[in-house]
């Protein structure tokens, strides 16, 4: 149900802001799952209500990529009413894929990860829960993983191998999209891409990289892992797999609790990884 006095309210912002008036007639409501916002349309504009620290991040985020045509705009805010007013995208959320468009795709993902930018606020991890290395930040999110496995027999080894091979690599910082999933993808009228809902994390931008690939199931079914590792010729191997490895393995145990219907195909490719 809505929160129909806070929702006049956000209208009536709305409102001063485009010196348009706007009635509850003239809005369409969406969901996102999360039952404590109000997700509408009105125009071109899609507005959403989220808690205070997501607004701050999503704000630093999509301002410090405004010029990346991959990413929705932000149009306006208020802090105070705890509202975001986004471009409106039309489109679907990308959830398939075909095996010609894959080596694409991942070409598109890269160049989206190429143009991150360097973030030199003290910490790894979520704004606003930074922890003190990225090494800290992994584990964290490994351990929470392995919570959604729990009732499975998984030999995790190969992951804390590669967590204790990543432990003293030093990353160059950057401002990452933090939930950079398929998920997140709006295909548009053009077939074009664009970007959602930004869970910023400072990190290693090759953390997005994979976990946008490993995102999708039937990429994840025709995964070609050479392939994967073979870009960013710059970065050691070592320190690739390793963080293929435990990407791999957040997104596995993701997998199992949501989409358990794929969860075989993750399977198949994790062994593998365990045997090098």
């Amino acid at each position: 149900m809505q929160d129909n006095t806070n929702l006049q309210i956000i209208l009536d912002d709305i409102s001063k802001k485009t010196g348009r008036t706007i009635s509850k007639k003239d809005i369409t409501f969406f969901t996102d799952g999360a039952s404590d916002s109000i997700v509408f349309k009105y125009d071109n504009y899609l507005i959403k209500t989220v808690d205070k620290m997501t607004l701050k991040n999503q704000v630093k985020f999509l301002n410090l990529y405004n010029n990346c045509n991959y990413f929705q705009k932000i149009i306006f805010y208020n802090e105070e009413l705890n509202y975001i007013c986004f471009e409106y995208i039309a489109g679907d959320i990308k959830k398939e894929i075909s095996t010609y468009d894959i080596k694409p795709h991942i070409n598109m993902l890269k160049d989206i990860v190429s143009n991150y930018k360097e973030y030199t606020k003290d910490g790894f991890g979520y704004l606003g829960e930074e922890v003190q290395s990225w090494y800290t930040f992994l584990l964290q999110e490994v351990k929470h993983s392995h919570e959604m496995i729990s009732d499975i027999n998984i030999c995790e080894n190969v992951i804390y191998s590669s967590l204790d091979m990543l432990k003293n690599v030093s990353i160059n910082k950057k401002l990452i999209h933090g939930d950079f999933g398929y998920h997140n993808f709006v295909v548009t009228s053009n077939n074009s891409i664009k970007v959602i809902d930004p869970m910023p994390v400072i990190g290693d931008y090759l953390y997005d990289f994979y976990f946008s690939i490993l995102s999708n199931a039937f990429i994840v079914k025709n995964l070609d892992i050479d392939y994967v590792l073979s870009f960013f010729e710059n970065e050691d191997i070592k320190k690739k797999k390793a963080l293929f490895n435990i990407v791999f393995f957040i997104r596995m145990c993701r997998c199992y609790k949501y989409n358990r219907q794929d969860f075989k195909y993750y399977l198949d490719i994790f062994e593998k990884i365990k045997e090098g």
